[in-house]
């Protein structure tokens, strides 16, 4: 019997979790012990998709992953609603915040900081 809580934002008008890019460089590396890197190239990945022909639900997730260490994506928040996000500032501010603070202060894996670069963006075109 699992109980956990699930932080959600609303953004107008449906509502956001925030995962995390954090705990997802921190998870990649418990997966995959440091090999001589002293620097995490994260690919960044936003879109938003239908989730049914007979509904209007639809999802906007903000995906990444490591480049070229690894192809798994992995997510970092995740919208959903009846309609796109009406502000994308309110829908990217917990990301443009962490993603700050990483790229600034890197990651520390056991002991020793990582840094992290956005090695690129793909977005809904």
């Amino acid at each position: 019997n699992i109980n956990e809580t699930t932080s959600l934002t609303i953004i107008d008008p449906g509502v956001y979790h925030h995962f995390g890019l954090i705990p997802a460089i921190k998870r990649h590396f418990t997966l995959n012990p440091i090999n001589n890197t002293d620097v995490v190239k994260i690919v960044i990945g936003i879109d938003g998709l239908p989730i049914s022909k007979s509904s209007s639900s639809q999802l906007w997730p903000i995906l990444g992953y490591i480049r070229p260490l690894d192809n798994a994506v992995f997510p970092i928040g995740i919208y959903w609603g009846h309609q796109k996000p009406k502000n994308s500032n309110d829908y990217l501010e917990q990301f443009i915040l962490e993603a700050k603070n990483v790229l600034l202060n890197g990651v520390n894996i056991d002991g020793t900081t990582i840094k992290v670069e956005i090695d690129g963006f793909c977005l809904d075109a």
